[in-house]
């Protein structure tokens, strides 16, 4: 869907973003072009989280895998949550409200 977009980031667990800043941001981008969604998705982190504002516009997945500090390795995410996030993406797709 072309009114969809993701943006992929490559956040540590010690950046300090201004989450409440960054949605605001996202969201005047998003009205700017004339989106419906944006999927704000962190390549790795020690937690899986999904968070949706305002209304479903912004949907934010912390993580697509997990890093494990101690060797630095990434490991992909459990097909549970996996799967949550290919069934996010396909709604979305298809214009069905989340």
């Amino acid at each position: 869907n072309k009114d969809i977009y993701i943006d992929f980031k490559n956040w540590s667990e010690q950046d300090k973003v201004n989450r409440d800043e960054y949605r605001e941001k996202c969201l005047k981008k998003l009205d700017k072009i004339k989106g419906k969604k944006v999927f704000i998705i962190n390549i790795s982190s020690n937690n899986f989280q999904i968070h949706k504002s305002y209304g479903g516009k912004i949907i934010e997945i912390s993580s697509l895998c997990k890093c494990m500090t101690a060797t630095e390795s990434l490991y992909p995410l459990d097909d549970k949550n996996m799967n949550k996030v290919i069934k996010l993406l396909l709604e979305a797709s298809n214009n069905v409200n989340m």
